[in-house]
């Protein structure tokens, strides 16, 4: 994986590039900080892999599987969070991750130890709150619900494609589950229709009466326009009040730079998330990830900056990573 890093540093023209090459199994990366004004961007993240057949792996029932790019992309995330939590001031620990990693290169540390911990931090929050339910949008190998004491009451929903279950459920099998009840939907967003999704969802057991946290994690960018609008209104459809969404994005002009993760593309960016979510019923933060969320590796926690929000005229022309959350009323 060759990761490449653009940062710029406030009041200054000049961009600094710093490529760093990671062998394989080799440790994440953290992006340095230029202080608290810092506009660090990551510009690129080229997988060299064969982008079409990643992975092979056995079903349970001994049928071969092709695990494609964007399915893939969970692994590496998975293999993020395993070296996190190997780290003695991790902000997380996810005793299951190297399962579902196999032999994956790490996502990066810049992106995932933030993402997941803002995740938590957000289930904890509505869990005092009563919610006892979480949507994975694009759940990958996320093992939240293999991972996190405080889903004890919860049901976790995992939404994603076929392949990723095809891979993830054999290597989980033998391992007990820290929520109440866990629920898996094969869907491909690309084709499924709102009403469909929203099915799917009511089929399955989903509350459309009860809080809910939805995370899109590691999703939006890699949606083009109208099924990123498609995936917000079911998400608004489902969401009762008192519910929280979270995904991470890139903005408009982040899309020239041609990124793919893994052969994976990134299609999908805006400057005006706020814009995208904003329906009536809902309230909407948009936040530049390098400028506002910090890891606090002292208190093994996050320290986010909401004092100044990404708003439109603030990245347009820019390539920002967005942390956006939005709450419904």
């Amino acid at each position: 994986m060759l990761p490449v890093a653009l940062w710029r540093r406030s009041n200054t023209s000049c961009l600094c590039v710093c490529a760093l090459l990671l062998a394989r199994h080799s440790t994440s990366f953290t992006v340095p900080r230029a202080g608290a004004r810092s506009q660090l961007q990551i510009a690129s993240m080229v997988m060299t892999a064969n982008p079409v057949a990643s992975l092979i792996a056995k079903k349970s029932g001994g049928k071969d599987v092709t695990q494609g790019s964007h399915s893939y992309t969970g692994n590496m995330c998975a293999a993020a969070r395993a070296i996190e939590s190997r780290r003695p001031d991790a902000l997380f620990t996810d005793p299951v991750a190297d399962l579902v990693a196999g032999d994956a290169r790490s996502m990066g540390d810049w992106i995932m130890v933030p993402r997941t911990r803002y995740g938590d931090d957000l289930i904890e929050e509505l869990g005092h709150k009563g919610a006892t339910q979480l949507v994975l949008l694009g759940a990958g190998m996320d093992t939240r619900a293999y991972r996190l004491k405080t889903l004890k009451n919860w049901t976790v929903f995992e939404v994603d494609l076929d392949e990723t279950f095809a891979v993830k459920e054999p290597l989980l099998a033998d391992q007990p589950i820290r929520c109440a009840k866990r629920v898996t939907i094969s869907a491909d967003f690309t084709t499924k229709s709102t009403g469909d999704l929203l099915q799917q969802m009511l089929d399955s057991g989903f509350d459309q009466s009860s809080p809910c946290v939805f995370l899109l994690e590691g999703l939006m960018m890699y949606l083009d326009a109208s099924t990123s609008a498609r995936v917000i209104h079911s998400v608004t459809a489902l969401a009762a009040p008192g519910s929280v969404v979270f995904h991470d994005a890139i903005s408009a002009t982040y899309l020239r730079e041609n990124i793919a993760v893994h052969g994976a593309p990134f299609i999908g960016g805006s400057d005006d998330y706020a814009e995208m979510w904003g329906v009536a019923n809902f309230d909407t933060t948009v936040l530049d990830m390098s400028y506002s969320v910090r890891v606090d590796r002292a208190n093994r926690g996050l320290i986010v900056d909401r004092s100044e929000t990404a708003t439109p005229a603030r990245i347009r022309g820019r390539n920002v990573v967005l942390f956006v959350e939005s709450r419904r009323k």
